[in-house]
């Protein structure tokens, strides 16, 4: 008889030898997984053959919904649980993933709106910040937003560079979710940034560190730290208060495209593997673009 417990450790560690998630989503499916065999009581893995998708979506996922859990919440213990299935299913210890069968529920897109006249406020606000008081502190928090917002670099990604990551050229990788790695460059003006920022950094930052983005102390940046820097101008600019760091991957994404860049060489810059993830979730046109595109109508030159 296999204990469940015994199957979860296995699966955990068939995800990081294969690197199928980053170290996060493992532990938030982990987390969903143990939730899923404590509430439809399973413990061997007889239990989990005997499941039927029904009783989980009404034992288990109706009751977290009146529970008060969103449709993102409900939808990661379905992926949580299709992954686990899966994986055992694969194994030739389950006959079938019935998790498979789950439908997931529908969830409400965020909106970010795309307004260029608010994000140069943005960009004039962290500037002015740093030229009234040219410190490490302003310098870094400049220089982030700026890798936010024309690099499309996600939290993770700026916290991770180390100081030799980029060279004389500008150019660097970053790696990001389940551990694909893409080619960017920084553009001219923000290089020149970049070096006058890693000045800064080493007359304040203490040597040990390795990180290019640090607390004033040289530790690695805890990931709330580039979400209070982006929530404080983005509300100082009039985006509002619930504002958070890939907001600015949309914005980047939105102007690139309006900029006149193909959408195919967008999805590179922003490493997207599928074209769609980045016209369909991301892409997002301004009101004036909406205007300006409509105002193209050549029927518009009979209109009296």
């Amino acid at each position: 008889m296999i204990e469940i417990k015994d199957c979860v450790n296995d699966y955990v560690k068939y995800q990081i030898s294969e690197k199928k998630s980053i170290e996060r989503t493992i532990n938030k499916y982990v987390t969903c997984i143990n939730e899923m065999i404590d509430v439809m009581r399973i413990e061997t893995i007889e239990d989990i053959d005997s499941l039927n998708w029904p009783d989980m979506r009404e034992q288990w996922l109706r009751v977290k919904e009146i529970e008060g859990l969103s449709a993102s919440s409900l939808n990661l213990r379905i992926s949580a649980a299709r992954s686990f299935l899966g994986y055992l299913e694969g194994k030739k210890l389950i006959k079938e993933n019935v998790a498979s069968r789950l439908e997931k529920f529908k969830t409400k897109p965020r909106e970010v709106e795309v307004d260029v006249e608010k994000i140069r406020q943005m960009i004039i606000l962290v500037d002015e910040e740093f030229k009234n008081n040219p410190c490490f502190k302003t310098a870094r928090d400049r220089y982030m937003v700026y890798l936010f917002l024309f690099v499309g670099a996600r939290n993770e990604e700026c916290r991770k560079l180390t100081l030799d990551s980029i060279n004389i050229k500008g150019e660097f990788e970053l790696t990001g979710k389940y551990g694909k790695t893409r080619q960017v460059c920084l553009p001219d003006p923000i290089l020149k940034m970049h070096f006058d920022y890693l000045m800064k950094w080493r007359n304040e930052v203490p040597y040990n560190s390795e990180y290019l983005f640090t607390s004033v102390n040289g530790n690695m940046m805890d990931k709330n730290v580039p979400l209070n820097i982006v929530k404080k101008y983005a509300k100082r600019a009039g985006m509002g208060e619930n504002f958070h760091c890939h907001d600015m991957r949309h914005l980047c994404i939105t102007v690139l495209i309006e900029s006149g860049i193909e959408i195919s060489e967008v999805s590179k810059i922003v490493g997207h593997s599928d074209i769609s993830t980045t016209q369909k979730n991301y892409f997002k046109p301004s009101n004036n673009k909406i205007k300006e595109n409509i105002n193209k109508n050549k029927l518009l030159s009979d209109v009296i």
